[in-house]
């Protein structure tokens, strides 16, 4: 089961981050997306069943980008037999149709090999829906932590490229 929240309508946000470059800005965004789900994951820790430790230490935060719709494009024109600059030509398209943006995901998962028999069970043992409940109780939470985090990150980030283009300057 994919719990997920979607957040739209930050304007100021984008005004933000567009301060940076596309790189900058999206560390701001992975670093702000970790630290506001450690909550889940430190509660999943927590709450996961322990035989060896494994499945507990196996639980851990990732950031993956979403809304490749360039990549996609550029895929389908390679295997349809283009050149790599029309099919370069056909990701810059579909990117600026897509109003070039991509989203991020984050997620918290169990890597062990054993991680979603201990979620969900199995035939003759039930699951303990550790990361479930972790998600659940700990999601408001995670939200608030976002937007601190994200203000926080942003301040961050403005006040070392400023000083940074300053020494430039002198």
């Amino acid at each position: 089961m994919k719990n997920s929240v979607k957040v739209s309508g930050l304007k100021e946000l984008d005004a933000a981050l567009a301060q940076f470059k596309k790189s900058t800005a999206r560390g701001v965004m992975n670093r702000a997306l970790k630290k506001a789900a450690k909550p889940i994951a430190d509660q999943a820790k927590m709450d996961a069943p322990v035989d060896t430790g494994a499945l507990r230490d196996s639980i851990g935060i990732d950031v993956v980008r979403t809304g490749g719709a360039g990549r996609s494009a550029f895929a389908r024109a390679m295997r349809s037999g283009a050149s790599r600059a029309e099919a370069a030509a056909a990701a810059h398209a579909a990117n600026s149709a897509a109003g070039g943006q991509t989203q991020a995901e984050v997620r918290v998962a169990a890597q062990a090999p054993h991680a979603a028999f201990a979620e969900f069970g199995t035939r003759g043992k039930s699951g303990t829906m550790f990361l479930t409940a972790a998600m659940k109780s700990k999601q408001g939470a995670a939200l608030k932590t976002l937007g601190t985090e994200l203000a926080a990150e942003i301040d961050k980030t403005a006040r070392r490229v400023a000083a940074r283009q300053s020494r430039k300057t002198t």
